[in-house]
């Protein structure tokens, strides 16, 4: 009988987190100029819009382009991080992890404020390295948990072994280290540009009027402008990204334990 209620529970849960992306589906697919249920008539000319209209296309450059730097920065910066946290101890452990992982807790409006402050008083606020620099804040703590719960893990044995036989450090972590933790790597980036192509709030304060913004904010000016179906389009696909994503991620964390 428990079994039973917790799998019913499961399963209403994965509909309410569905629930919204099913909603959309027929709105994008309206034969209206506005997103109206039902749908009146069924097209897919709004996903044309969305692929093939610059005012469409270029915010989705700009966020795969930003998503793919910082995920790639923040699992560099995170992978690196996580290392000592997880296999040393030493005094303000703790309280360095506490620290490094504050961008999760800490309400967005008050990173976002911060953010806008420091670049503002830089002259840099809009630029590329201020997206980047704040994304790779934002999401470096993702990789921290991942790369950190494999490394709590990971068997020494190997890597005893190579320093015994004279591998330096950089010859360890390259041969050795990395390519045993490589699916939590790269279930990491993965986490880490979801989280960067997603993330609106902080990088609406960070760009400039006139500049091309990102996809997610883009969506989310256009919503009060718009009621255009192209927006649900737009939604469907970046969930479908999402989805297909923690399916990857679920794949690789699978092997990784079979490993």
């Amino acid at each position: 009988m428990a079994a039973r209620l917790h799998t019913l529970y499961a399963a209403l849960v994965i509909i309410f987190l569905l629930l919204p992306l099913v909603l959309a589906i027929p709105l994008s697919l309206t034969a209206s100029q506005l997103m109206l249920f039902p749908p009146r008539g069924i097209t897919t000319d709004w996903y044309g819009e969305f692929l093939t209209d610059p005012a469409w296309t270029g915010p989705t450059f700009v966020s795969m382009a930003l998503a793919a730097v910082a995920a790639t920065l923040a699992t560099i910066i995170g992978g690196l991080a996580a290392w000592p946290l997880a296999r040393r101890h030493f005094r303000g452990r703790d309280t360095l992890a506490l620290l490094l992982g504050a961008p999760l807790v800490v309400p967005a409006i008050s990173v976002a404020l911060g953010a806008y402050l420091v670049w503002a008083n830089l002259g840099m606020l809009g630029s590329p390295l201020s997206l980047v620099a704040t994304h790779v804040v934002l999401t470096s703590p993702l990789v921290l948990l991942v790369v950190g719960a494999a490394l709590i893990e990971f068997d020494e044995t190997h890597v005893h072994a190579a320093r015994t036989l004279g591998a330096g450090r950089w010859t360890i972590m390259r041969r050795i280290v990395v390519p045993q933790i490589l699916p939590s790597l790269i279930a990491a980036w993965l986490f880490a540009f979801i989280g960067s192509f997603d993330e609106v709030v902080i990088t609406n304060f960070l760009v400039t009027a006139g500049q091309v913004p990102t996809l997610a904010v883009f969506v989310f000016n256009q919503i009060d402008s718009s009621a255009s179906p192209a927006i649900a389009a737009s939604a469907v696909v970046m969930a479908t990204v999402a989805v297909v994503t923690a399916i990857a991620v679920t794949n690789l964390d699978a092997r990784r334990q079979q490993a």
